[in-house]
């Protein structure tokens, strides 16, 4: 398979497979069905660099008029892609758009004014869930538990540790009766021992 064949098949599974929310990404640039683009300087030639949400990875050379494989990026790069979405559905689901959106999300950060915030430490992988105030409409459904429980599974899924950090006092108490491990007097960890659904 020539690199262009390569190129032309991730274009098209993308495109029907896509994963992340409809956002550009500071990094990787701007939002497409299904892959980021964005302009880069790659020794002194200006390039096309495209990011699929599979994690291939091409660039173009314009100089060149040459197309690359560069290599296939790991899930972990993509973990503030995978919080944003899950943050984006939720806000979809529950018709929040108009009153949340924008979500701002980079590297290092994904939150949503007044309603969460995940800070990731790439150097340790640890997410770290800093706020989470869901509108009163929502509240004593267990939509707080479920959106943790997801950004759980994608922590998991790359690596990273999940903890929650700078809690108030009686969030703290029901997530250690909940089997979250004790970090210390306002932090605990979120684990597969942690029963997010079980009053």
């Amino acid at each position: 398979m020539t690199t262009l064949e390569h190129f032309q098949k991730e274009q098209a599974y993308n495109r029907v497979h896509s994963i992340f929310a409809p956002f550009d990404d500071e990094e990787m640039g701007a939002r497409f069905p299904g892959y980021y683009r964005t302009e880069i300087v790659e020794e002194g030639q200006e390039c096309l660099n495209i990011i699929f949400d599979n994690g291939e990875h091409f660039v173009y050379d314009y100089a060149e008029g040459t197309l690359y494989y560069v290599n296939k990026k790991s899930e972990d790069f993509f973990i503030h892609k995978f919080l944003e979405k899950v943050i984006y559905d939720f806000l979809v689901e529950h018709q929040l758009q108009k009153g949340y959106l924008p979500i701002y999300c980079s590297r290092n950060e994904v939150s949503v004014t007044s309603l969460i915030r995940l800070l990731i430490d790439r150097d340790e992988n640890i997410v770290d869930l800093t706020n989470i105030a869901l509108p009163t409409f929502l509240r004593q459904k267990g939509l707080g538990l479920k959106m943790i429980s997801d950004i759980y599974a994608f922590c998991k899924r790359t690596g990273y540790r999940f903890i929650i950090s700078m809690m108030v006092e009686r969030f703290y108490h029901r997530m250690v009766l909940k089997g979250a491990a004790i970090i210390d007097f306002e932090t605990v960890e979120i684990t597969d021992g942690t029963t997010l659904f079980l009053q």
